[in-house]
């Protein structure tokens, strides 16, 4: 790899993180400006990290670096929050429960929960979007011209 080609990888990890920067803080403030209840807990028995730490902690955006380029990005949240932006749908599920301290068995039902839609359009609507349109565009730019000069190179060396 060259110095050129070093310096490009180099640009395009840091488009990767600023993207990831700008997308993770929209989502974050979209999911406090809903009407979730939020009580920054996670699920401590799960053994799954992100299973563990609150919905806000546990969501974020992390570029993926190839070795030669900014591949895309992976979005990582724990089930609270797929759940919040999917919703679930249940017919009115019932079930019998027993209390724990006077033993007396009672049905007990569960509704559905409404989708509020918190990752829909998240690139699009942050701004992240035009960012990586205009970064991109510059260094995958340089990438093919640096690449046929030396193809152009080679033909060169070779033809003599």
């Amino acid at each position: 790899m060259t110095n050129e080609q070093k310096k490009i990888l180099e640009e395009e990890r840091q488009l990767g993180r600023q993207v990831a920067k700008v997308t993770t803080a929209y989502v974050r403030k979209k999911i406090q400006g809903s009407s979730l209840k939020l009580k920054g807990k996670g699920s401590p028995y799960r053994k799954n990290k992100h299973e563990q730490k609150p919905i806000l902690k546990a969501t974020h955006i992390k570029a993926e670096i190839g070795t030669h380029r900014l591949l895309g990005f992976k979005f990582i949240s724990n089930r609270a929050g797929f759940v919040h932006h999917f919703g679930s749908v249940k017919d009115n599920t019932k079930f019998l429960q027993t209390h724990s301290k006077t033993g007396t068995v009672f049905q007990k039902a569960t509704g559905s929960l409404k989708s509020q839609s918190f990752f829909d359009d998240v690139y699009k609507n942050s701004g992240a979007l035009q960012l990586l349109e205009n970064g991109l565009a510059k260094t995958r730019t340089r990438a093919i011209t640096l690449e046929l000069q030396n193809f152009v190179l080679k033909i060169n060396n070779q033809n003599g």
